[in-house]
């Protein structure tokens, strides 16, 4: 099978927390992601999330409240006690209390049909739906906080561009001073350079903005209001492999929002089972015990009822339940066309931001720098102009940002590749 391969910061340690299986296999810096003045990891970031998040802390409380209506679900009926006096406050023999008959009775409801298990087994679909959902919930915060640290990542490393271009544009600067001073160009140079080196701080100054945002953005998924890291740790340059879509394709069952409605058709089966159990209708048995108004006359009852189900079949409810198993199977197959579509469309973004970057890396990048240097050269011999040097460093710097655009493009691609899979792109033995 031929691979596609592409630069750019590799996941791994987002295969690692999906998994929590061994240690990351990438260098990562030991310390904690709790303390002040520390380098942040992905696998940190994750864990954290994971760990904190809000949107996930209401999930085992929910599992819970399911867990005990299961329980209630299958608990028998109470039996019913009853007092029945008759015969009082009537005229002649049986005037006030006189002709008083008591009746003591006990009864007992006894479910037909399979009804409690039919209840114990709707409740526990539910308790395996709501299962689902959080691991739903959880792959998306996996790739939403694999994208807000990939989108730090990229913010760190423009804010270090600007940097360097700042320093670049001192360099020039001084150069152009230089020649200024030897007589060789205009004065007006040296004002254009300054102006450069004031518009590089400016930008300097925005990219640092830019990322106290975005490290906002990725904190808040663990639910913390500051950064309590100063910058994040990821290698952009290493060499990944994107598997074929036909590879991808056939794992996408596994997607957490398939296996739900899967969950969901379980569920509404059982809540077919449990209608058509309902339309057994239940039996209620009463016995007991009646004083008579003669001295010393007892006598024992005995009591059975039983509903007619001549009008009320359930056959309503019966026809609803298995309307919404076929509504529920209709919107899986929905659910599944949309994702295939969402999988091939980031399929190819993903082969296009690849190529992209591995061209920039490969010949646009390395071109630029190699005109600025021999423009450079030139300039202080005077063969070119300012406005030369100006140009070729523009040119370099939006090459380099151009290629921090697509590598952060492949990164945000590859983690919503792996929430579409619900598993990593690549098994740990691809990597």
């Amino acid at each position: 099978m031929n691979h596609r391969k592409i630069f750019g910061a590799r996941l791994t340690a987002l295969v690692c927390v999906l998994a929590f299986g061994p240690a990351c296999p990438l260098p990562c810096p030991a310390a904690t992601a709790g303390e002040t003045n520390q380098v942040l990891t992905l696998r940190q970031a994750l864990a954290l999330a994971l760990e904190r998040s809000p949107e996930l802390a209401v999930f085992p409380h929910e599992l819970r409240a399911l867990e005990a209506r299961e329980l209630q679900a299958g608990l028998r009926p109470n039996p019913e006690l009853g007092v029945t006096v008759e015969n009082v406050l009537g005229t002649g023999t049986v005037r006030a209390f006189r002709g008083a008959e008591t009746t003591l009775q006990l009864g007992q409801l006894i479910e037909l049909g399979g009804k409690r298990l039919a209840r114990v087994e709707a409740v526990a679909g539910e308790r395996q739906v709501a299962a689902a959902e959080y691991e739903v919930k959880r792959a998306g915060l996996l790739a939403d906080t694999a994208g807000a640290f990939i989108r730090v990542l990229a913010a760190q490393e423009a804010a270090r561009l600007a940097k360097e271009r700042v320093e670049l544009a001192r360099k020039i600067a001084a150069t152009t001073a230089e020649l200024v001073t030897a007589g060789k160009i205009s004065p007006v140079e040296a004002t254009r350079a300054r102006a450069q080196v004031a518009a590089a701080r400016i930008e300097a100054e925005r990219a640092g903005h830019t990322l106290n945002g975005e490290k906002a953005r990725l904190v808040a998924h663990w639910g913390d209001r500051e950064a309590r890291f100063v910058s994040v740790w990821g290698a952009v340059d290493e060499e990944m492999v994107i598997p074929e879509f036909a590879a991808m394709a056939a794992r996408l069952e596994q997607n957490p929002t398939l296996r739900r409605w899967l969950a969901e058709l379980a569920r509404r089966q059982a809540e077919v089972s449990l209608t058509e159990a309902r339309r057994t209708p239940d039996v209620t048995v009463s016995g007991g015990l009646r004083e008579l108004s003669g001295p010393d006359d007892r006598a024992f009852v005995l009591g059975l009822s039983v509903p007619l189900p001549f009008n009320n079949r359930n056959q309503g409810a019966r026809e609803e339940a298995r309307q919404r198993v076929k509504a529920g199977e209709a919107e899986r197959t929905a659910a599944a066309t949309r994702l295939f579509a969402e999988l091939r469309a980031t399929h190819e973004s993903l082969l296009a931001a690849s190529s992209e970057a591995a061209a920039l890396a490969k010949e646009i990048l390395p071109a630029s720098e190699q005109t600025l240097a021999a423009i450079m050269e030139g300039y202080t011999s005077g063969k070119f102009g300012y406005l030369d040097v100006l140009e070729a460093q523009r040119a370099l710097f939006a090459a380099k940002e151009q290629r921090l655009r697509a590598q952060a493009a492949v990164h945000l691609l590859v983690a919503e590749l792996e929430r579409l899979l619900g598993a990593p792109l690549n098994p740990p033995s691809a990597q």
